[in-house]
């Protein structure tokens, strides 16, 4: 009877331990959630380099018809013919370093010839595509293409009709926004041509602007 005490004391002191002094599961814990607001975090470049982004240009072209400056100059022209314009264009990539865009253009022509006092001016829109492709070196990039479409010029009021195509390479500096030059060379096919440059290639250069219109990420 006096062995049975001891026993019954210690079964009753451990049915009497609270819940709270026993063990919990080590991983029955809250998730922590860390929150950020999206304007306070710094923008980061493309993961693979290579913008996937909308780009708008804007350049101021200069243009020196060799035809009407050299090759095929009448005698009694001693006037310089150039063409001044502004471009509008808009880029569009479609896979890895190749884009496509849409273009268009406003020209104002001078020429004309001395002797005859006839110094005459003409206007010209140009609206076509063009197609790039781009190599990456730091910030600079390096593209080459083509580019075509067709042209309505006004002179002395008439409206002449034509097509245009050729080639053209420049660079861009910049990221979200940044400047480019571009070289190239078209050729113009006019309808009753007159003195416009008209059936051989037409140097430009030009100098602008380009911005990105999205998220290049």
């Amino acid at each position: 009877m006096r062995a049975i005490a001891p026993l019954a004391l210690g079964l009753a002191a451990s049915l009497a331990t609270p819940a709270a002094a026993q063990v919990s599961d080590a991983w029955a814990v809250a998730p922590v959630v860390h929150r950020a607001d999206p304007d306070t975090l710094a923008p980061q470049p493309d993961e693979r380099g290579l913008d996937r982004a909308l780009r708008l240009h804007v350049r101021f072209e200069s243009h020196l018809p060799v035809e009407a400056n050299g090759i095929d100059r009448a005698e009694d022209d001693d006037l310089f013919d150039f063409g001044l314009g502004g471009r509008l264009a808009l880029e569009i990539p479609i896979a890895g370093l190749l884009s496509v865009g849409a273009e268009g253009e406003y020209t104002w022509w001078h020429y004309g010839t001395e002797i005859s006092d006839d110094e005459r001016n003409a206007t010209m829109l140009s609206f076509g595509g063009f197609a790039r492709i781009h190599a990456l070196l730091g910030a600079v990039r390096l593209f080459a293409g083509a580019h075509l479409g067709g042209l309505v010029a006004w002179e002395d009021g008439e409206a002449l009709r034509g097509f245009y195509a050729g080639p053209h390479a420049g660079m861009q500096v910049g990221g979200r926004w940044g400047y480019e030059l571009v070289v190239g060379a078209t050729l113009r096919t006019i309808r009753d041509q007159a003195a416009l440059p008209n059936g051989a290639l037409d140097p430009f250069a030009s100098m602008g602007f380009f911005v990105l219109l999205e998220d290049p990420r």
